[in-house]
């Protein structure tokens, strides 16, 4: 499932993206303030626009909740499955040792 991002987050990505392009420059021209100014604003906006893209994944899968307990009910029945399974392989060879054992004592 491929979800395409909104004008608004590539917008604000776009805004990080120049703050990081001018935090080079402000750096490059020995301007340290300038370019903490650009830093923080390259984060700002970057967060801005994982906040949008989180949204709107969030939007895009109202159902998640559902698979999530689904799923958890899924792991749980395997885990049952599982236990029985060694059950049941624990008996068989304990009935397979017995018969070993029984006929090892009839040879002898």
């Amino acid at each position: 499932m491929s979800i395409r991002m909104r004008p608004l987050a590539w917008f604000a990505a776009a805004l990080s993206g120049v703050n990081v392009l001018g935090t080079a420059f402000a750096a490059a021209m020995g301007e340290p303030w300038h370019a903490a100014l650009h830093v923080g604003l390259a984060a700002g906006f970057g967060a801005w626009a994982q906040s949008l893209r989180r949204k709107q994944l969030a939007a895009a899968a109202p159902g998640v909740e559902t698979l999530e307990a689904e799923l958890s009910d899924v792991q749980r029945e395997l885990l049952e499955t599982r236990e029985d399974l060694d059950f049941a392989e624990r008996m068989l060879a304990e009935k397979l040792e017995a018969e070993r054992i029984a006929r090892r004592n009839e040879d002898a």
